[in-house]
């Protein structure tokens, strides 16, 4: 019982943290230039044929940010963490 306990503590330590930079509404909106050079190149990258509408740092340890990607009529949302790898996107049709 107590081996169940102390693996569940950390699981739902980590699910909370997750959620609430799912559900961040106080994220701040900063330019391009203000991006590690990784999240820049990574999102660069990603827009190529669309426009980079918004970015939004969704972590104040400056780790995990969230670029809005419109090409046409779809919209990526693309999350970025600092070393400029990708850990979620959300496509809208």
């Amino acid at each position: 019982m107590k081996i169940r306990a102390a693996m569940l503590i950390p699981a739902a330590i980590a699910l909370g943290s997750v959620s609430s930079l799912a559900f961040a509404d106080d994220s701040e909106t900063v330019k391009m230039e203000q991006l590690p050079a990784a999240t820049r190149e990574t999102i660069q990258s990603r827009a190529q044929g669309g426009k980079v509408e918004e970015i939004a740092k969704l972590s104040d340890d400056n780790r995990l940010f969230k670029a809005e990607i419109k090409k046409g009529d779809i919209k990526d949302y693309l999350y970025v963490d600092s070393s400029g790898k990708v850990v979620g996107e959300h496509v809208k049709k």
